[in-house]
């Protein structure tokens, strides 16, 4: 009798302490971004689950729970958790910022572009919303707000060299080649082994004449990217240009045996005596 008594209080003293400690530790691994995305959803579903929650502490969980729901590729349930949370909280930026984000991989992108608006609404500081949102309006080849997009990433976060050089791209198509060596010029200052940043740079200082930078630049990119046949091509295209026919043709075949195919390219492999 005695032992039933003493087991009985002792079940009474550590159950609750021990389902405490168990409930803090799947809040911390719901929390915590290096948190398998399996084991994720589940103690965030386990915490949702509980109703111990208040209503900060639910939109923080499904916030976690959709992270790890598009994760596991399950992005229809991560943007329904979304949509719960903003509910409940309309005013958090990181929200809409994941919702946008889940909706880029679906492909949603005229929608995915008014979530970061809405995040951007919210925080207007968030440099990664403005870039995110001018990828979009760059894959839409709405290239004037993505150069403006790109344009306040750059003055919010001034380090990151990929908006550096797509806003290049953008001054390229508007056939303001010096600016895009400038953005160009800067990307690589960030990154000096910034391969694609090279090569592009090389296209423009072909397009000015700068011979010699142009050659610079296309060795540099080619070497740290040896398997770009692009560069190869565009380096043919730099040959030719110069009258350097024999290296020319000798990087239309390079980028033919790396796999691109251009009628120029074909030309030039006949040119060669190779059938193609």
């Amino acid at each position: 009798m005695y032992v039933s008594v003493f087991l009985a209080l002792l079940f009474i003293a550590v159950t609750p302490q021990t389902a405490f400690a168990g409930f803090d530790e799947d809040v911390e691994k719901c929390h915590d971004r290096d948190t398998p995305p399996k084991i994720a959803y589940d103690v965030c579903t386990r915490i949702i689950d509980s109703g111990k929650l208040d209503d900060d502490g639910l939109v923080e969980a499904l916030y976690w729970r959709s992270s790890a729901l598009s994760q596991l590729d399950r992005t229809a349930v991560a943007i329904e958790d979304l949509i719960r949370a903003i509910g409940i909280n309309p005013k958090r930026a990181d929200l809409f910022k994941l919702r946008g984000f889940i909706r880029f991989k679906r492909r949603q992108h005229k929608q995915a572009i008014a979530d970061y608006s809405e995040a951007i609404r919210l925080d207007p500081k968030d440099a990664e919303s403005f870039r995110n949102r001018a990828g979009l309006f760059y894959l839409r080849k709405q290239h004037d707000q993505a150069f403006a997009d790109y344009s306040e990433s750059i003055r919010l976060e001034p380090t990151d060299a990929e908006a550096f050089r797509i806003r290049a791209d953008i001054y390229f198509l508007r056939e303001d080649y010096a600016a895009a060596v400038n953005d160009l010029n800067a990307a690589i200052r960030l990154e000096p082994d910034y391969a694609d940043a090279l090569i592009d740079r090389a296209v423009n200082h072909s397009i000015l004449g700068q011979s010699e930078d142009a050659l610079r630049d296309f060795d540099e990119g080619i070497r740290l990217k040896p398997d770009d046949a692009n560069a190869y091509n565009a380096r043919g295209i730099h040959f030719e240009i110069i009258g350097n026919l024999d290296r020319a043709r000798q990087d239309f075949k390079k980028a033919y045996d790396l796999g691109l195919r251009k009628p120029h390219i074909l030309e030039a492999l006949r040119e060669l005596g190779i059938k193609p």
